[in-house]
């Protein structure tokens, strides 16, 4: 039985399934940068409220629960990729050795909502009913440095009733 997440082995998404559940056709997107894939829960707020007979808080509520987000560094910057994370088109330019593959980017941004699925190297799988993608494209142009997107990402309400926004699976072999 898998107790811990170790490594990173995969990062897949796809369309959200129809009825607004989990999607079943997620492909993987490749050339992750090394270690730069997370997924954090972020802290839940609260409201104290204190009375003048203790320090501590009288009664503590939950404003807002804890959200769900994660960031991965991809190097495949080629347009096909740009289009499944950041939308836009491509076309293709010139011909013979000088065809060149043109990405243009959305005239109006708007980010793009997918089902995710991010994989362990012992095969715990973090599963996001609907992610929204919020690309950031770094051009590098040092012989040191590669370019890449940036793919920031965060954890919405799944449209479908009593589905959770995200699950996380571990092997369990009897």
């Amino acid at each position: 039985m898998a107790k811990s997440l170790k490594g990173y082995k995969a990062f897949r998404i796809g369309a959200i399934a129809v009825d607004g559940g989990m999607g079943q056709a997620l492909t993987a997107l490749g050339t992750t940068v090394k270690g730069s894939t997370t997924a954090t829960t972020s802290e839940a707020t609260t409201q104290d409220f204190n009375i003048e007979e203790q320090s501590q808080a009288f009664e503590s509520v939950v404003t807002e629960e804890p959200q769900l987000s994660g960031v991965l560094e991809c190097y495949d910057v080629h347009p096909d990729t740009a289009i499944k994370v950041a939308g836009g088109t491509s076309t293709s330019v010139g011909t013979g050795s000088a065809k060149k593959k043109l990405y243009t980017p959305p005239a109006v941004y708007n980010p793009i909502e997918v089902s995710g699925e991010i994989e362990s190297k012992n095969g715990a799988i973090l599963g996001v009913v609907r992610m929204q993608l919020l690309p950031v494209w770094q051009f590098n142009f040092q012989d040191s440095e590669l370019g890449k997107l940036i793919i920031n990402w965060k954890a919405l309400a799944p449209s479908k009733v009593d589905t959770a926004a995200w699950t996380l699976s571990v092997p369990d072999p009897a």
